[in-house]
């Protein structure tokens, strides 16, 4: 989009995206460069976003900002914009759960074993678990993120499972807390912007 300000005037007028009018004469905007478009007072606008969890307002405020590489730009701001607290509950909810994501898959020790806790290293160890309980005196060869092997027998399998399921689901409760924490806030910016997103999860080690 290209906004035409005529010389000696602070008014604004929209052109199309293709094709713009100077001298009289139609022109593609491709074939014109930068340095042309402002000598005839056209300047590309630069769109700028609402502020985060803002609705943009009823008026979009444009101004020129003449120093940028490429050619002037002509920036559109939304003064107007007014603080949505549902779109930003909505931001945080999808953060908590992403955050849930990460700590759940982040890994954990056992002892000295380093333990991943991806869903498929959780579906790996159901597995093994499902094996030995059906073949008591089995001892399996865990492989260990490094690549080595471990020799696990039923209670060391069950052991490893315990402990991977109590960090998973520890992950699940503090993101059902974080969830209800945000339900329970006021409504205005400055408490929706202090929630503690990154508090209380799991330590992986």
């Amino acid at each position: 989009m290209w906004i035409h300000r005529p010389s000696g005037t602070e008014r604004l007028r929209p052109g199309t995206n293709g094709l713009i009018v100077i001298g009289g004469v139609r022109r593609a905007v491709r074939d014109l460069s930068p340095d042309e478009l402002a000598g005839a007072g056209w300047y590309r606008i630069a769109e700028e976003a609402a502020p985060l969890d803002h609705d943009p307002g009823e008026r979009a405020q444009a101004y020129l900002e003449p120093g940028e590489v490429g050619g002037p730009l002509c920036r559109r701001s939304y003064p107007d914009s007014v603080f949505n607290p549902v779109r930003c509950r909505e931001r945080f909810a999808l953060a908590v759960n992403e955050r849930r994501k990460a700590a759940e898959t982040a890994g954990i020790v056992v002892g000295e074993q380093d333990v991943p806790t991806g869903r498929e290293d959780q579906a790996m160890l159901a597995g093994a678990r499902q094996y030995v309980q059906m073949h008591p005196e089995a001892v399996i060869d865990w492989k260990n993120p490094d690549g080595s092997f471990t020799p696990l027998d039923a209670a060391a399998v069950e052991a490893l499972a315990s402990a991977v399921g109590a960090h998973v689901q520890a992950c699940f409760t503090r993101e059902k807390e974080l969830l209800a924490e945000l339900a329970a806030l006021p409504g205005d910016e400055a408490a929706l912007e202090a929630f503690a997103l990154d508090e209380g999860w799991p330590d992986a080690a």
